[in-house]
């Protein structure tokens, strides 16, 4: 006889027999097992081997109306969305359940309102294995310290200082410590976390590439806390980080927490920050357009400003007075 074997919302073994629902009841002095109707109130029951392989035997009738198709659809993928949910955490609601639906037979009888039930699921499974959302900082960081989070090397992955995160593992502060005479540090406000200012990410200089070593998740952009995040990496580098050049943003806070932590370390800038605090600057003065127009000899001229920093240092001060000097010839 055929049937199928699920698990209810609550994860317990059923069978589903004739479009009928049964919840496993009893194991018997043979190790046959005995099922028993979902539905509290009624009493129909079958009898199938100790490994629910087959129906051995079924007593009494259903006296309540057999489940209709929708409703096993429904749970049918209910059951591949939630075992997927706890496999891959990471994976969209709607991709899990899209999926879902393309290896189920036959689905033609859910509707929207079976589709939203279903992705409700996915995330109650979910919450099983995962902290709730923290509501404030101090709950955010107080979760991250009672998490043991691990790299795949079993290296600790999560370092806390005061409202600083540091993520990173000891095979990044190695090699950072070991590649240190050129560092870049910049932070984005874009995609910092819920309940925190920025995300400040630490590069070292290799092989003429920037490569991602430190992300520091940071509570403001304080100068306090600019020494306090260096101070902490400085700690787990065992002092060994003694960086010779770091290229910055042009914020002044970073600068001065920088030459604090390390006093022999000589700043630079970067080209990307100062075109964009340049071109910040032209937008305020309105001069956006001319800048952006083929046409304009206004915006030509604005342009020779940004070849400044690929002129050598001795050199800005003559090409800067040239490009003023432009502007007088042309009468700009």
């Amino acid at each position: 006889m055929n049937f199928e074997k699920t698990v209810s919302n609550k994860g317990q073994d059923m069978i589903i027999f004739h479009s009928f629902k049964y919840r496993k009841f009893r194991v018997l002095a043979n190790q046959n097992i005995t099922w028993r109707c979902s539905k509290a109130t009624y009493y129909a029951m079958l009898e199938t081997n100790s490994t629910a392989t087959a129906i051995l035997k079924t007593t009494s009738d259903h006296n309540h109306d057999e489940c209709s198709n929708s409703k096993l659809q429904k749970d049918a993928v209910r059951k591949v969305c939630k075992k997927k949910a706890v496999e891959d955490l990471c994976e969209k609601p709607s991709k899990l359940i899209r999926t879902a639906l393309m290896s189920t037979e036959n689905t033609t009888g859910l509707v929207p309102s079976d589709i939203v039930s279903i992705r409700q699921c996915v995330y109650e499974q979910r919450r099983k294995l995962l902290p709730r959302i923290p509501k404030c900082r101090s709950e955010a960081l107080e979760q991250l310290k009672k998490s043991s989070i691990l790299t795949s090397r079993g290296e600790q992955f999560c370092f806390i200082e005061d409202e600083i995160v540091i993520l990173t593992c000891q095979q990044n502060l190695d090699f950072l410590s070991a590649h240190c005479d050129t560092l870049l540090a910049d932070g984005t406000f874009y995609v910092s976390p819920q309940h925190f200012y920025q995300l400040y990410t630490i590069h070292a200089f290799h092989d003429d590439s920037y490569i991602q070593l430190i992300f520091c998740v940071l509570p403001n952009k304080e100068t306090s806390c600019y020494e306090k995040m260096w101070l902490k990496v400085l700690s787990l580098c065992k002092g060994k980080l003694c960086p010779k050049y770091l290229i910055l943003d042009f914020e002044k806070a970073a600068h001065v927490a920088a030459t604090k932590v390390f006093p022999n370390v000589q700043i630079r800038g970067c080209r990307f920050h100062i075109g964009q605090n340049w071109f910040r600057q032209l937008t305020n003065c309105g001069l956006r357009p001319a800048y952006n127009s083929n046409k304009s000899e206004v915006g030509s001229w604005l342009k020779l400003f940004f070849g400044l920093p690929f002129c050598d240092p001795d050199e800005v001060s003559d090409a800067f007075v040239e490009i003023i000097n432009i502007a007088h010839f042309k009468g700009i």
